[in-house]
């Protein structure tokens, strides 16, 4: 396999480029980004039209204001996916594998991830939104539940790492 090109932009000059994209962008539309939403929207508004009536009965499907289409949300997420997917492209790193330690079988670490993918989807739809939009809204606001929300998620997503340490441990 050929030695590919690892150079990537710092770490410290592309968190200060996001976050001048992200202040831009709330100055720009008054929203902030929350590309999380985006998916669940299209789910919720494509079921709204098949189910109508589960979904008027519904108290935990996503609420669907206007038709997706309409959100600048969609085109901030299909516009990113598709430059990253380009950018990838021409810089030769798309390759299928699964990632995981030489103890670890690969059906465990399928289902690992998809617990992780279902348990992430279910916080997203039942708090109305991701870590950014908490993280973000309520500590730039300085209150005293955003420092502490940010404080607990990296210590307990630092406890719940060593619970599974031996996927990629080897």
């Amino acid at each position: 396999m050929e030695d590919k090109d690892q150079r990537y932009l710092n770490p410290h000059i592309s968190g200060i480029l996001i976050g001048i994209i992200i202040t831009f962008f709330y100055f720009l539309y008054g929203c902030e980004i929350s590309i999380a939403d985006v998916f669940p929207k299209i789910v919720s508004y494509c079921y709204s039209i098949i189910f109508t009536e589960s979904y008027n009965s519904s108290k935990f499907m996503y609420r669907v204001g206007e038709a997706p289409i309409n959100n600048i949300m969609l085109f901030l997420a299909f516009g990113i996916s598709i430059g990253a997917f380009i950018s990838a492209l021409i810089n030769k790193r798309i390759e299928i594998k699964l990632e995981r330690g030489k103890t670890c079988k690969k059906i465990f670490r399928v289902i690992l991830a998809s617990i992780g993918g279902f348990l992430t989807s279910f916080g997203i739809a039942y708090m109305n939104g991701g870590l950014i939009d908490i993280a973000l809204c309520n500590f730039t606001m300085q209150t005293i539940g955003g420092f502490l929300f940010l404080v607990s998620f990296f210590i307990f997503g630092y406890i719940f790492s060593f619970l599974f340490w031996g996927q990629w441990h080897d």
